[in-house]
């Protein structure tokens, strides 16, 4: 009789890690990048750290224009100790990622103990560009992502284990993932009720996570109290204004979730590997993990989608996924081929995942463009073509850098108590630390109080006013823009603009249209 194999070292498992971490760093700083959504959280937190509260610009209203409080709170922190807040964001949730993929090779070694099921994950998740691409942006998703797995990891922990100390695990992680989003509750309550039911045979493992989701459950309405008396609401604005629920809303999720899919068929695969080990293996470990990721995708279906590119709102479901994919690996039968099935799979899923991120893909550009769902008008009522997520990312990373060098340029050419009404309110309101009316809503309740723009539209993009709904107001400017001056003199609305200054982009000029307020 043959003896049985040795379990792997533990330096074959550090290697397994070092896989994953290094792949998904070197993939994250190759798609680097500060999204204009994130200059929004840096201003309020500046407004914050300046003594000013919780506003967007010193002289507005508190409106909870930001998504990610406790992610708000850090930034802030840092602003205050006198750290520039860019780098402090990408070094955060750079960490967050790395975190995420160490904790992912070591939850699969925990379930399987297989060596070679971890190696596989590992090369998924070292070409996982949805995961890397939101590792950085300056927004709090790695944090969230994390807080989401941790709350994943610590449900499992406290009914296998449950200790004082896997219940205060519990709690904290539950409790971060409700503090880092206001919609953070949906995920503690599918994670934490799935191991409710899984653990209702157990009483002491019934208790440990009763008390963890009391206690989440206690944060998230003492947030609820704190949102209602500082912002008069009990949703965030931000809520109100993005989301939408209806027919409309869950068609174009579907379109979402599809497209994710079919842009990255890895994710597919990860996600039936999880079906199967949820089947054939039966492990507590399985099923939270193929519940909390189909949740993140009826989340995602339900809202309606998000328009930012590489799949934000399903990206707290790849760690999940990758987990339950490893226990499916796992649970091939034996034989002789197994290992090499293994990592056919992890290679197969990683380039399914990667490739996509260099606008190579695997399914056809019909396929993809017939779920399509982003639909913002362009230029003079013209459509924007389809885009790739590649596409979709460059153009998003671009168009933050340009509303940053329109906000440098309003900074230096206009008076410091001048206002701006535009649809872009993050980069443009952070570099120009003048006041934004904003179009889409996030930082007005009256405009995210109206009903949706009744043509199609992007994620987050429904509610949607023009410049003279803030005539009232009387901004300085209906809107602003940087253009060569021969652009400027081509446009319908020439006679009306005026012309600023040099910008700092070479050749260019700040043009701005004058508002009630205007003085030359």
């Amino acid at each position: 009789m043959a003896e049985p194999a040795a379990p792997p070292s533990a330096r074959t498992w550090v290697l397994i890690a070092a896989v994953a971490a290094l792949g998904l760093g070197l993939l994250a700083w190759r798609f680097r990048w500060v999204n204009d959504d994130a200059y929004i959280t840096f201003s309020y937190a500046r407004s914050l750290a300046e003594g000013h509260g919780f506003v967007h610009h010193p002289s507005a209203q508190p409106v909870e224009g930001f998504t990610e409080l406790l992610f708000t709170l850090w930034i802030a922190l840092g602003i205050w100790l006198g750290l520039s807040p860019i780098p402090l964001a990408l070094a955060s949730t750079a960490l967050a990622g790395l975190a995420l993929a160490l904790a992912i090779v070591a939850a699969v070694r925990r379930a399987t103990g297989s060596a070679a099921a971890g190696a596989a994950v590992a090369i998924a998740c070292a070409g996982c560009a949805p995961l890397a691409v939101w590792t950085t942006s300056g927004m709090g998703v790695a944090p969230f992502a994390l807080a989401v797995f941790a709350t994943y990891l610590t449900a499992l922990r406290a009914f296998e284990r449950p200790t004082a100390g896997a219940t205060a695990a519990l709690a904290v992680a539950a409790s971060a993932a409700v503090l880092l989003r206001a919609d953070g509750a949906w995920w503690v309550a599918w994670i934490v009720g799935a191991g409710l039911l899984w653990a209702r045979r157990t009483p002491a493992g019934l208790r440990s996570l009763a008390t963890g989701a009391a206690v989440s459950a206690a944060v998230f309405g003492a947030v609820t109290w704190w949102r209602l008396a500082t912002f008069g609401a009990w949703v965030p604005n931000t809520a109100k204004a993005k989301l939408g629920l209806g027919a409309r809303a869950f068609e174009r999720g579907v379109d979402y979730a599809a497209h994710f899919v079919l842009t990255f068929p890895g994710a597919l695969a990860l996600f039936a590997l999880c079906a199967f080990g949820a089947w054939r293996r039966r492990g507590a470990a399985e099923a939270l993990a193929l519940v909390g990721s189909a949740a993140t995708v009826l989340h995602a279906v339900l809202v309606g989608g998000d328009f930012m590119a590489f799949g934000r709102f399903l990206v707290p479901a790849l760690p999940l996924v990758l987990v339950g994919a490893g226990c499916g690996l796992a649970a091939l039968p034996a034989g002789r081929a197994r290992g090499a099935v293994q990592a056919a799979c992890g290679v197969i899923a990683a380039l399914g995942l990667a490739l996509p991120a260099f606008d190579v893909h695997l399914t056809p550009t019909a396929w993809r463009e017939a779920f399509r769902f982003r639909f913002n008008p362009g230029n003079f009522g013209a459509e924007q073509p389809f885009f790739s997520e590649r596409q979709q990312w460059h153009n998003m990373r671009a168009r933050a850098e340009e509303w940053g060098v329109v906000g440098r340029d309003l900074a230096r050419l206009s008076r410091p108590d001048a206002s701006v009404v535009a649809g872009a309110v993050g980069a443009l309101g952070w570099h120009s630390r003048r006041r934004i009316f904003d179009r889409h809503g996030l930082l007005s309740r009256e405009v995210a109080a109206l009903p949706p723009a009744p043509e199609r539209r992007s994620p987050g993009h429904d509610t949607f006013v023009g410049p003279e709904f803030f005539l009232a107001e009387r901004p300085t400017f209906l809107e602003v823009g940087i253009w060569p001056r021969e652009r400027i003199a081509a446009h319908p609305y020439a006679g009306r603009l005026v012309v600023l200054g040099a910008s700092e982009r070479d050749g260019y000029l700040l043009w701005g249209l004058p508002g009630p307020s205007y003085a030359p």
